[in-house]
């Protein structure tokens, strides 16, 4: 019985010290630190990873001593990864340790250039109720500015000669201006041609759709040959007078194709107006049956002379 007792005693004394040399040989939670980058640059944020790694899951903070003590490096963010668990130590092992890695990310930023030392930083962690005080290693870093670490401000630079400004790049600026103010020109001018052209058809357009208008009436009965006829040649005055602005509508036939033909309008042009108008005296003051032979001509009169091109043209110069 005795025998049995002690044999108890002793395997839990073996126990104790197993976990005891276990517990020893996981220690204290251990810190490392880790700079992402290679180039820092000034006034660009950087990161510092503090890597914790212990053997059960840790709470990491920054202590504030460590803020004021930056050294000219500000600390204008943090943000804390983990706990992660990590893979074991050895795969073989049947009962490995487990182990855990937090990280405290520190966003650094400084305004001084050239050589600097990074400053230790100093960590409170605790685990299951343990508290461990933890300083990351100070490292030496170089900083880049903005300018080059050779540059003298004092130095005198060679700027191109006056002349050569003046010779080179003055005259391709005046130059480059010069088209652009040509090619607007060109475009703008091209714009209103365009403009006046399209303006002018839509205005024959609308003279040669009212004569259509009169002639379809005749055709539907709703008006006779002799009213439209004359209604046409009324037409045709108005479309001479708001095109060359001759007083057509009030002046005899003879009077208007002489001012016309003193205006270069081709004379086939007017004899047929000439013959037009002339028709038309006779279907107005003729005295008993009413010569309608070739009236209804009218209508092919009166749109051939707004749609042709020529007159347009002399339109244009008129």
């Amino acid at each position: 019985m005795i025998i049995n007792q002690v044999r108890m005693l002793i395997r839990l004394l073996l126990c104790s010290l197993l976990l005891a040399a276990v517990s020893y040989a996981d220690g204290p939670p251990l810190l490392t630190s880790v700079l992402p980058t290679e180039i820092i640059e000034v006034a660009k944020p950087f990161e510092l990873q503090l890597e914790v790694v212990s053997k059960a899951p840790a709470s990491v903070q920054l202590i504030d001593d460590s803020i004021e003590q930056a050294d000219g490096f500000e600390i204008v963010g943090t943000r804390l990864i983990g706990p992660v668990p990590l893979a074991p130590l050895a795969k073989e092992d049947a009962n490995p340790s487990s182990r855990f890695q937090t990280t405290l990310v520190l966003v650094l930023e400084t305004a001084r250039p050239g050589s600097r030392t990074l400053p230790s930083f100093k960590l409170q962690v605790t685990i299951d109720e343990q508290v461990f005080s933890l300083a990351s290693e100070a490292a030496t870093v170089d900083v880049q500015g903005i300018v080059p670490e050779d540059f003298d401000p004092t130095e005198f630079r060679q700027l191109k000669p006056l002349a050569e400004i003046e010779t080179t790049k003055t005259p391709k600026r005046i130059s480059a201006w010069v088209a652009a103010i040509v090619v607007g020109l060109i475009g703008g001018l091209l714009f209103f041609w365009r403009r006046s052209k399209n303006s002018d058809a839509a205005i024959r357009q609308r003279w040669i759709s009212e004569i259509d208008s009169l002639e379809t009436d005749v055709r539907n009965r709703k008006s006779g040959l002799p009213e439209a006829h004359d209604e046409t040649c009324h037409r045709i005055r108005q479309w001479i007078q708001s095109s060359t602005r001759i007083p057509a509508t009030s002046l005899p036939t003879d009077q208007l194709v002489n001012q016309l033909r003193s205006r270069s309008w081709p004379e086939p042009m007017l004899d047929r107006l000439s013959k037009m108008l002339a028709r038309n005296d006779q279907l107005k003051f003729a005295d008993g049956a009413t010569p309608t032979e070739h009236a209804s001509t009218v209508f092919d009169d009166a749109r051939w002379m707004i749609a042709n091109p020529t007159i347009a043209q002399l339109r244009e110069r008129n």
